[in-house]
């Protein structure tokens, strides 16, 4: 991540978010933990897109992993499910999202095993999200691109979760550069001002188009 953007009432937070984030080591449960003496962060990732969820998962990913897997030479067209809704991107973000905060006990239970603090550890958590919806997320009405920033749900979930401090979000907008967003509840309020209630917005309903070619190269 060479650039992550923040509010300015988040400035002290990313301050203090970035001094962690240059130590972050890799862990199982959690992804990744950063220890500065006595203070620990906890650094959790998950991905969510805005298709059906079926029990087997998203059928995106279902279609991807199937593209991925075809071995076979030549070149080969596919098309991706045209199922992007509003209602999808926020019943997938939820349901991620509240499957992630009811470990983050666990989470804090595993680190301070290996923590060697010679007090209390105070905790800081983070969740880092990536939309991987692939070409992003627009509102049909006027083409903006939509992030969990402007989901009223989604800052819902945050306030009323007291246990996260941070949320690190990434989302490739096509045909712009990648973009990753810092959010602290310093600067709620501010995305409070413009927040949309997903449940009444309409999404763009794309159907991608891959093109997968496989050759065989002679090593000679």
């Amino acid at each position: 991540m060479e650039k992550i953007y923040y509010q300015e009432k988040d400035e002290n937070s990313m301050s203090e978010f970035a001094k962690f984030y240059s130590k972050l080591e890799k862990y199982d449960c959690p992804d990744y933990y950063s220890i500065i003496k006595n203070d620990v962060l906890i650094f959790e990732h998950f991905e969510f897109d805005s298709s059906n969820h079926k029990r087997k998962g998203s059928t995106y990913r279902k279609k991807l992993a199937s593209i991925e897997a075809d071995k076979d030479l030549g070149v080969k067209h596919f098309e991706l499910p045209s199922t992007l809704t509003s209602k999808n991107y926020v019943n997938n973000l939820t349901r991620s999202f509240e499957e992630h905060y009811k470990k983050i006990e666990l989470y804090k239970k595993n680190i301070a095993k290996i923590a060697k603090s010679d007090g209390d550890i105070n905790f800081k958590v983070c969740f880092f999200i990536q939309d991987v919806t692939p070409l992003g997320n627009y509102s049909n009405d006027n083409n903006k691109p939509l992030t969990i920033f402007d989901c009223k749900q989604f800052l819902d979930l945050f306030e009323n979760s007291p246990d996260l401090d941070w949320v690190l979000f990434y989302n490739k907008e096509i045909g712009y550069e990648e973009i990753t967003w810092f959010l602290s509840r310093d600067s709620l309020s501010e995305y409070r001002k413009n927040e949309l209630d997903f449940n009444k917005v309409h999404f763009i309903n794309r159907s991608p188009q891959c093109i997968q070619a496989r050759i065989m190269i002679d090593k000679k």
